[in-house]
């Protein structure tokens, strides 16, 4: 059972964290869902730009969804949990 409920006429998008391969470094990478093709609309690099334009996103109407490992590292570099 999922915990996410689904807006058929809304945008989705899935945000996940992923590591760049020139730098090496970890970036959030945000994707439009749509029928069974993802693009890819954004990266950021950082967990205050990743939380910024998820809240412009969300405030837009549009539905973003995160996976456990990126929505756990978001909680971790805001200090909520260590």
């Amino acid at each position: 059972m999922t915990n996410v409920v689904n807006f058929p006429d809304r945008r989705r998008v899935e945000v996940s964290m992923c590591t760049e391969k020139e730098a090496g470094k970890p970036v959030f990478l945000f994707e439009l869902v749509e029928g069974g093709s993802r693009n890819v609309i954004a990266t950021r690099d950082s967990s205050p730009a990743c939380a910024e334009l998820a809240g412009e996103l969300i405030a837009e109407g549009t539905d973003v969804i995160w996976d456990a490992p990126t929505r756990r590292q978001l909680f971790i570099d805001s200090g909520s949990i260590s």
